[in-house]
């Protein structure tokens, strides 16, 4: 794992602070079963269970069937955000990360205190995954938030002008949509963000 998340507009690369895993354990155990190197008694590829702990047709029961609205939403961030805050849709996406950290601690103490020892690596994917997950959302706030911001503020020059400059009808819609954008701004800073505090096992 390189522990990078790459760049997105306006937003720098990250390094991890955590300690990265070399490729070679992800390459040589990560994708192997576990009865082909572990004497602990574990079953099943790695790889393979932690994509089930994150949802698959063998593990369906945190998986979230987008409601209409959102389907019909493309392009509105905010909307997102709001499905994304519901307590069914985030408790489900909780249940989903612990999944894939349970996943990942049996991995490392298997690895650990076995091929580990061999190869005197130690790793700590636990720590590296909750740090990967919790800096990608705070991300991807910190991007979409001012972006929908800005381009609120883009659509408000626009028909301030129009309701400064016309009278009659298209004056009432230009102030109906500056209304509208108000509203919109109001819900970009109450729903555009994401608590992970709740995320993780204690």
């Amino acid at each position: 794992m390189t522990g990078i998340i790459q760049e997105v507009q306006g937003l720098p690369p990250y390094k991890a602070r955590n300690p990265t895993v070399p490729w070679s354990v992800f390459q040589d155990y990560f994708t192997r079963d576990y009865s082909q190197w572990s004497t602990r008694g574990t079953s099943g590829v790695p790889i393979d269970n932690v994509f089930n702990a994150i949802g698959s047709t063998k593990n369906a029961e945190h998986l979230v069937t987008a409601e209409r609205e959102l389907n019909s939403m493309k392009g509105r961030v905010v909307g997102v955000f709001r499905y994304l805050n519901q307590f069914i849709v985030s408790s489900a996406a909780r249940q989903a990360y612990q999944n894939v950290e349970r996943e990942f601690v049996t991995f490392q103490d298997r690895y650990n205190k076995g091929p580990g020892v061999v190869n005197e690596i130690t790793i700590n994917l636990r720590n590296l995954w909750r740090e990967y997950v919790t800096t990608f959302l705070d991300r991807l706030v910190q991007w979409a938030r001012p972006w929908v911001l800005n381009r609120i503020a883009e659509l408000e020059v626009v028909w301030q002008d129009v309701a400064a400059n016309t009278v009659g009808n298209d004056h009432v819609t230009a102030s109906a949509i500056l209304s509208d954008l108000a509203i919109l701004r109001r819900h970009a800073m109450q729903y555009m963000d994401i608590d992970t505090s709740g995320f993780w096992i204690k």
